[in-house]
C-alpha cells in the first residue's frame, strides 16, 4: 500500500476517533448532570427556562419557576446546574443599581452620552426640524 495512502487512512481513522469520543464524553456528561438533580436545584432548561427543582421522578421533574407556579418537564430538558446565587435568585439582584423607575440596571455600565445612542440629546436632522409627524406622500398636501 502507498504511504501517502496509508497515511489518509490513518488521519480519517483519527478524525473519526475524536469525533465520536467527544461526542461519548458530552453524552456521559449531560447523564452525569442529570442523574444528580434533586428537589432545591436551581437548573436552567435547554429552553432557558430557569426554575427550581421540587419533586423528581424517574422521566420527569416537577420545577417551580415562581413561588406556588409549578409546571413538569422531562428530565432530558435540564440544560445546566445554577449555582445557588445564580440568575433568577432574588438575593443576587444589587438592590443599589436601580433606575428611577425602580428597574434594575447594571452597575458596570455607564450612560451613553453619544447623541447617535441618546434620543435625548440628538439634534434633529436636516429638513426635519420642527415636524412633529412623517412627511406626507407624494402628491399629498402636508398635514402639519
Amino acid at each position: 500500500m502507498d504511504p501517502a495512502n496509508l497515511l489518509l487512512l490513518v488521519l480519517f481513522g483519527g478524525v473519526l476517533f475524536l469525533m465520536f469520543n467527544r461526542t461519548r464524553r458530552q453524552q456521559r456528561e449531560a447523564t452525569n448532570l442529570r442523574s444528580g438533580v434533586g428537589p432545591g436545584t436551581k437548573i436552567m432548561t435547554t429552553s432557558g427556562l430557569y426554575a427550581t427543582v421540587v419533586a423528581v421522578d424517574d422521566t420527569a421533574l416537577t420545577l417551580e419557576t415562581a413561588p406556588g407556579q409549578h409546571s413538569r418537564w422531562d428530565r432530558r430538558a435540564v440544560a445546566r446546574v445554577l449555582p445557588d446565587d445564580g440568575p433568577g435568585d432574588v438575593d443576587a439582584v444589587d438592590t443599589d443599581a436601580v433606575d428611577a423607575d425602580g428597574d434594575a440596571v447594571d452597575a458596570d455600565v455607564t450612560p451613553s452620552t453619544d447623541p447617535e445612542h441618546d434620543p435625548e440629546q440628538a439634534t434633529p436632522a436636516e429638513g426635519t426640524a420642527g415636524r412633529t409627524s412623517p412627511p406626507s406622500e407624494p402628491g399629498q398636501p402636508d398635514r402639519a
